[in-house]
């Protein structure tokens, strides 16, 4: 089973426990994520509280956040959370990059 993963796809995690079948074995290769630098805390950081409609959806917080849903990973790299969605749990706490500080850090090519 080979998996095709776009800006807007959403890796299932049935799909992913599939992976490991003998039927799929070497058609699927996991690379590793690239670092990135650390995004500082801000005096501006806000913190929310994932609720039933952001479990598993950073895509939603970060539209609701920032009004792009692409900048998913922004949040993502905040909290230190890995691109598995079941890592976005009911519950959890997540800091939030102020706006102005995320638009430096994408322009400045993540050296902020």
């Amino acid at each position: 089973m080979a998996f095709q993963i776009n800006k807007n796809s959403w890796l299932n995690m049935a799909d992913l426990l599939n992976a490991n079948d003998d039927s799929v074995s070497g058609s699927v290769t996991f690379w590793d994520t690239p670092d990135f630098p650390s995004l500082i805390p801000q005096k501006e950081d806000t913190y929310v509280t994932i609720d039933q409609q952001h479990v598993g959806r950073l895509d939603l917080m970060a539209y609701q956040q920032y009004g792009d849903p692409d900048l998913w990973w922004i949040i993502a790299l905040a909290n230190d959370i890995n691109v598995i969605p079941t890592d976005v749990i009911l519950g959890m706490s997540v800091r939030i990059p102020p706006k102005s500080y995320v638009d430096s850090y994408i322009a400045g090519g993540g050296r902020k």
